[in-house]
Protein backbone atom coordinates (compact mmCIF):
# COMPACT_ATOMS: atom_id res chain seq x y z
CA UNK A 1 0.00 0.00 0.00
CA UNK A 2 2.81 2.06 0.23
CA UNK A 3 3.21 2.84 -3.48
CA UNK A 4 -0.22 3.41 -3.75
CA UNK A 5 0.38 7.46 -3.13
CA UNK A 6 2.91 8.09 -5.46
CA UNK A 7 6.59 7.78 -5.73
CA UNK A 8 8.23 6.97 -2.37
CA UNK A 9 11.66 7.28 -1.70
CA UNK A 10 13.94 4.43 -0.10
CA UNK A 11 13.85 5.95 2.91
CA UNK A 12 10.10 6.75 3.27
CA UNK A 13 9.76 2.76 2.32
CA UNK A 14 11.75 1.95 5.73
CA UNK A 15 9.77 4.04 7.73
CA UNK A 16 6.29 3.53 6.50
CA UNK A 17 6.77 -0.13 5.66
CA UNK A 18 9.22 -1.84 8.17
CA UNK A 19 9.07 1.04 10.66
CA UNK A 20 12.46 2.59 10.85
CA UNK A 21 13.05 5.57 12.13
CA UNK A 22 16.37 6.58 10.35
CA UNK A 23 17.30 5.29 6.94
CA UNK A 24 20.71 3.50 6.66
CA UNK A 25 21.40 2.85 2.58
CA UNK A 26 24.39 0.83 3.61
CA UNK A 27 22.18 -1.00 5.74
CA UNK A 28 18.56 -1.08 4.02
CA UNK A 29 19.08 -0.23 0.70
CA UNK A 30 19.79 -4.07 0.28
CA UNK A 31 16.63 -5.36 2.08
CA UNK A 32 14.57 -2.81 0.13
CA UNK A 33 15.62 -3.37 -2.96
CA UNK A 34 15.71 -7.40 -2.32
CA UNK A 35 11.37 -6.73 -1.03
CA UNK A 36 10.29 -4.85 -4.51
CA UNK A 37 12.07 -7.60 -6.72
CA UNK A 38 10.40 -10.33 -4.45
CA UNK A 39 7.07 -7.78 -5.05
CA UNK A 40 8.20 -7.51 -8.73
CA UNK A 41 8.28 -11.78 -9.26
CA UNK A 42 4.93 -11.60 -7.39
CA UNK A 43 3.07 -9.86 -9.79
CA UNK A 44 1.73 -10.89 -13.24
CA UNK A 45 3.26 -7.77 -14.96
CA UNK A 46 6.74 -7.18 -13.14
CA UNK A 47 6.93 -3.49 -14.69
CA UNK A 48 3.74 -2.29 -12.46
CA UNK A 49 6.34 -1.65 -10.08
CA UNK A 50 9.19 1.21 -11.65
CA UNK A 51 12.52 1.96 -10.23
CA UNK A 52 13.72 5.91 -9.73
CA UNK A 53 16.83 6.91 -9.01
CA UNK A 54 16.08 6.74 -5.04
CA UNK A 55 12.72 4.93 -4.70
CA UNK A 56 9.80 3.63 -6.54
CA UNK A 57 6.33 3.98 -7.89
CA UNK A 58 3.50 2.26 -9.59
CA UNK A 59 3.31 2.81 -13.17
CA UNK A 60 0.88 5.31 -14.57
CA UNK A 61 -1.50 2.60 -15.86
CA UNK A 62 -1.72 0.84 -12.27
CA UNK A 63 -4.26 1.40 -10.11
CA UNK A 64 -4.58 0.38 -6.46
CA UNK A 65 -7.77 -0.59 -4.46
CA UNK A 66 -8.06 -0.62 -1.44
CA UNK A 67 -11.11 -3.39 -0.17
CA UNK A 68 -10.74 -3.06 3.05
CA UNK A 69 -9.15 -5.61 5.63
CA UNK A 70 -11.40 -8.81 5.64
CA UNK A 71 -9.28 -11.33 3.49
CA UNK A 72 -10.79 -12.29 0.09
CA UNK A 73 -10.68 -15.44 -1.42
CA UNK A 74 -7.98 -16.06 -4.28
CA UNK A 75 -8.24 -18.03 -6.52
CA UNK A 76 -6.57 -18.53 -9.90
CA UNK A 77 -8.21 -19.79 -12.88
CA UNK A 78 -7.79 -23.55 -13.41
CA UNK A 79 -5.55 -22.59 -17.13
CA UNK A 80 -2.68 -20.88 -14.74
CA UNK A 81 -1.21 -23.74 -12.56
CA UNK A 82 0.79 -22.88 -9.46
CA UNK A 83 4.25 -21.86 -9.85
CA UNK A 84 6.76 -25.01 -8.97
CA UNK A 85 8.56 -24.62 -5.42
CA UNK A 86 12.08 -23.83 -5.81
CA UNK A 87 13.40 -26.77 -4.92
CA UNK A 88 11.35 -28.66 -7.42
CA UNK A 89 12.53 -25.84 -10.19
CA UNK A 90 16.29 -26.18 -8.95
CA UNK A 91 15.83 -30.23 -9.42
CA UNK A 92 13.69 -29.24 -13.37
CA UNK A 93 16.42 -26.95 -14.54
CA UNK A 94 19.23 -29.60 -12.89
CA UNK A 95 17.60 -31.98 -15.32
CA UNK A 96 17.21 -30.25 -17.99
CA UNK A 97 20.39 -28.13 -18.23
CA UNK A 98 22.23 -30.98 -16.94
CA UNK A 99 25.53 -30.70 -14.32
CA UNK A 100 25.56 -26.70 -13.32
CA UNK A 101 27.05 -24.26 -11.40
CA UNK A 102 25.40 -22.21 -8.56
CA UNK A 103 25.92 -19.23 -10.77
CA UNK A 104 24.30 -21.22 -13.15
CA UNK A 105 21.29 -21.95 -11.44
CA UNK A 106 20.74 -18.66 -9.82
CA UNK A 107 20.14 -17.11 -13.28
CA UNK A 108 18.11 -19.74 -14.65
CA UNK A 109 15.54 -19.32 -11.54
CA UNK A 110 16.48 -15.68 -11.51
CA UNK A 111 17.52 -15.57 -7.50
CA UNK A 112 20.37 -14.43 -5.91
CA UNK A 113 23.47 -16.24 -6.16
CA UNK A 114 23.13 -16.73 -1.97
CA UNK A 115 19.58 -18.00 -2.84
CA UNK A 116 20.37 -20.56 -5.26
CA UNK A 117 23.47 -21.57 -3.28
CA UNK A 118 20.99 -22.33 0.12
CA UNK A 119 18.66 -24.17 -2.19
CA UNK A 120 21.68 -26.41 -3.06
CA UNK A 121 22.94 -27.26 -0.03
CA UNK A 122 19.29 -28.49 1.23
CA UNK A 123 18.71 -30.46 -1.76
CA UNK A 124 22.26 -32.27 -1.29
CA UNK A 125 21.73 -32.79 2.37
CA UNK A 126 18.16 -34.06 1.34
CA UNK A 127 20.00 -36.11 -0.91
CA UNK A 128 17.58 -35.12 -3.99
CA UNK A 129 20.88 -33.74 -5.76
CA UNK A 130 24.77 -34.40 -5.71
CA UNK A 131 28.05 -32.44 -5.68
CA UNK A 132 30.79 -32.62 -7.72
CA UNK A 133 33.87 -30.95 -7.15
CA UNK A 134 35.34 -28.31 -5.51
CA UNK A 135 35.97 -24.60 -5.51
CA UNK A 136 34.86 -22.89 -8.89
CA UNK A 137 34.50 -26.89 -10.78
CA UNK A 138 31.73 -27.21 -8.41
CA UNK A 139 28.42 -28.82 -9.72
CA UNK A 140 25.26 -30.01 -9.28
CA UNK A 141 23.29 -32.76 -10.58
CA UNK A 142 20.40 -34.84 -10.22
CA UNK A 143 20.67 -38.88 -10.27
CA UNK A 144 18.26 -40.27 -11.80
CA UNK A 145 17.08 -43.38 -10.77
Amino acid sequence: MALGGGYRSRSDLAQEVWGLNRYDPVRHSAVINTAMSRLRNALPVPEWVVTDDDGYHLAPQVELLVLGHEALPVSLPESVPPPPSEDDAVVAALRSDGPSSSADIAAALKVSASSALRILRRLTEEGRVRRTGTGRATRYLVDDD
